[in-house]
């Protein structure tokens, strides 16, 4: 995975070596698709999108 951090002076880039056993990657692989889900929700409703999805979708 590839980090990069950017800003008007400072512009970086890293390399970030994940390893996981085939659980922990399902684990991450559902955190991502999730993360996606909450994205489009926000893309599509603004804030009052993301705020439902999040009432919906968290625990």
């Amino acid at each position: 995975m590839t980090a990069h951090y950017e800003d008007g002076e400072t512009y970086e880039e890293s390399t970030v070596v994940l390893m996981f056993t085939a659980d922990k990657l399902d684990a991450f692989a559902m955190a991502m698709e999730r993360a996606r889900d909450g994205l489009a929700a926000a893309e599509q409703g603004g804030m009052v999108g993301l705020a439902t999805w999040a009432e919906k979708n968290t625990k």
